[in-house]
């Protein structure tokens, strides 16, 4: 199995230019299947279109190089937001056929699926986190892939809307319009496939009522889509043995050292920096009361501007998909940082 990862930094939300070279130099007719991830920026409000601009302008890049049957083998995340230091990136990853088997070598490998249509009614609770669960199982059955070799379960989910939820009255109605509530039915979901949550431990309303989590997802939300997305990456035999990822649960936005850990050793060069920021449902960081929840900004905005710097002081320079939000991510506080690396050593 062979895989491409190739980062590119577009001018603005629509710009698809960089992409559309990068897919002109590949072996289009041997792509298997593709993902692309998209950090765009703009204001990430419920309103904002941004990330609809940049997925109509990817389609379109891939439509002009492979038709619609390469775009229906791909798999697109675009995320808005990249406040502080952060800066707006492409990510295409592309798995192609006929490589030299590598039965004995370890190596990257991803898989994908998509969920039916999520109807309005069934989202944030458990017909959500259940769909969550089957759509991670099917990505990672596509990547060959087993719950234990999984380092990273990217999904995606719709929200709730708030003229729904004031319908079906009660507790719903604190689910409606809520991005929270979509990520932590996926996150649930996730740590169901992955076998991080105990079913036995989640009820009728489980993302307000559990204290269980996923320790190894980044879960998005938004009201572009209207099913579950989901991309499982790891590492088995049989894999791409040029690319590894390496993924850990570090205990708040401040753990610099944890992150660090993580970095490339001598045989190694990072590729790309994914984290998924998140804090305490009070608020506080190691103790002392913060107003990442209380001030007039948004808390995502203020998490992803802090997690710039942090990035940037422990990786340099390094590209970085920042997401923030982590409901059911992880104990609360904790963020999923995960590097991608290219392994200099290795040959195809």
């Amino acid at each position: 199995m062979s895989i491409a990862i190739e980062i590119v930094h577009p001018s603005s939300p629509g710009d698809a230019s960089g992409l559309l070279a990068c897919l002109r130099r590949l072996p289009v007719d041997r792509i298997q299947r593709m993902a692309v991830l998209g950090k765009t920026e703009g204001p990430a409000t419920l309103n904002d279109f941004s990330r609809e601009l940049a997925q109509e302008a990817v389609d379109d890049a891939i439509r002009q190089v492979g038709g619609p049957a390469l775009l229906g083998r791909t798999t697109r995340f675009f995320s808005t937001g990249c406040e502080g230091i952060a800066s707006p990136l492409t990510v295409l990853l592309a798995e192609f056929e006929g490589a030299p088997p590598h039965s004995q070598e370890i190596g990257l490998v991803f898989g994908a699926a998509t969920s039916p249509l999520l109807p309005d009614a069934e989202r944030g609770g458990m017909a959500h986190v259940e769909a969550a669960r089957e759509t991670v199982l099917r990505a990672m059955t596509e990547a060959g892939l087993a719950a234990d070799q999984v380092a990273l379960v990217l999904i995606k989910s719709p929200i709730l809307s708030a003229a729904e939820a004031s319908r079906q009255g009660g507790e719903r109605v604190r689910h409606g319009g809520s991005t929270g509530s979509s990520r932590g039915a996926a996150s649930i979901g996730a740590g169901l496939a992955l076998g991080e949550v105990d079913p036995r431990s989640l009820g009728p309303d489980p993302v307000r009522r559990t204290t269980a989590y996923a320790m190894r997802a980044m879960a998005f939300s938004g009201t572009e889509v209207d099913r579950i997305e989901a991309v499982a990456i790891g590492k088995r035999p049989g894999g791409d043995p040029r690319w590894d990822i390496a993924s850990a649960l570090v205990q708040d936005i401040a753990d610099g050292d944890g992150m660090r850990r993580l970095r490339p050793d001598g045989t190694q060069e990072l590729v790309l920096v994914l984290l998924k920021a998140g804090i305490s449902t009070d608020g506080t960081l190691r103790g002392k009361r913060t107003t990442v929840l209380t001030s007039d900004l948004p808390p995502d905005k203020q998490l992803r501007a802090a997690a710039s710097g942090v990035i940037a002081a422990c990786f340099g320079e390094a590209d970085s998909f920042i997401s923030a939000g982590a409901e059911h991510l992880g104990p609360p506080g904790a963020c999923l940082c995960t590097l991608i690396l290219n392994r200099k050593s290795a040959t195809f």
